[in-house]
C-alpha cells in the first residue's frame, strides 16, 4: 500500500513546460521527487527525462503523478494492467514512463498516507527532500528548513478515493503547500 497524491491547486497544471516524462531506477510511487539533470540514453526514449536523487536542499524538484493504473507483474515477467483497481496499490515501476511535474513555490498538493506512513503524517509539520533517496521525509518539528524546497502541512481534511471497492470512502488526508528556503 502506497501513499495517494492529490494536486490540489498547482501551477504545473497550466504549463506545459513544467510537465515531464521521467525514467527511474527504482520503483517509486506518486509524490515520489526527483532532481532532473539529463535525458535518458535509451533508444526508445525522446525527451524523457533521468530521475536523480535530490539533494536535501535542494530548489527545483520535480513530483511524480502518474495516473493510478496498477501493473501486476506475473512470475514470467508478463504484465497485466486494470487488474487491481485499488488506487492504494499504484507504484511506478523502474524502467517504465513516469509522469512528474515541477513543484512551483504555493503550490497545493493533498496526500493520503498508507497505513506505514499515517502516524508521521498526521504530526508531520513539514515534508523535507530525503538526501539520497526520491522521497519526502515527515518533520515533526515546528522549525521550518532552512534551505531547499520543502512542503509546509495546512492541516487534516479528507478525501474520497477508492480501494477497489464500489463504493468510495472517506478517508483522512493532510494538505501541504510546497515552500522554498
Amino acid at each position: 500500500m502506497y501513499d495517494v497524491l492529490i494536486k490540489s491547486g498547482y501551477a504545473a497544471l497550466n504549463v506545459d513546460n513544467w510537465n515531464r516524462t521521467v525514467v527511474c531506477e527504482e520503483d517509486v510511487p506518486n509524490g515520489a521527487v526527483f532532481a532532473l539533470s539529463e535525458y535518458s540514453t535509451d533508444a526508445d526514449s525522446k525527451i524523457v527525462w533521468k530521475a536523480g536523487k535530490p539533494a536535501a536542499d535542494a530548489k527545483n524538484l520535480w513530483m511524480a503523478s502518474s495516473p493510478e493504473v496498477v501493473i501486476t507483474t506475473l512470475p514470467d515477467g508478463t504484465e497485466l494492467k486494470g487488474i487491481d483497481n485499488n488506487i492504494r496499490d499504484f507504484v511506478n515501476i523502474k524502467g517504465h514512463p513516469i509522469d512528474a511535474f515541477k513543484l512551483i513555490e504555493d503550490d497545493v498538493l493533498t496526500i493520503v498516507p498508507s497505513t506505514a506512513n499515517a502516524t508521521a503524517m498526521a504530526t508531520a509539520k513539514f515534508l523535507i527532500p530525503e538526501a539520497g533517496k526520491f522521497a519526502l521525509k515527515a518533520q515533526a518539528e515546528a522549525t521550518a528548513p532552512t534551505a531547499g524546497m520543502y512542503l509546509k502541512a495546512l492541516g487534516a481534511t479528507t478525501a474520497h478515493i477508492g480501494d477497489g471497492n464500489l463504493v468510495k470512502k472517506a478517508v483522512t488526508a493532510y494538505k501541504f503547500v510546497v515552500c522554498v528556503a
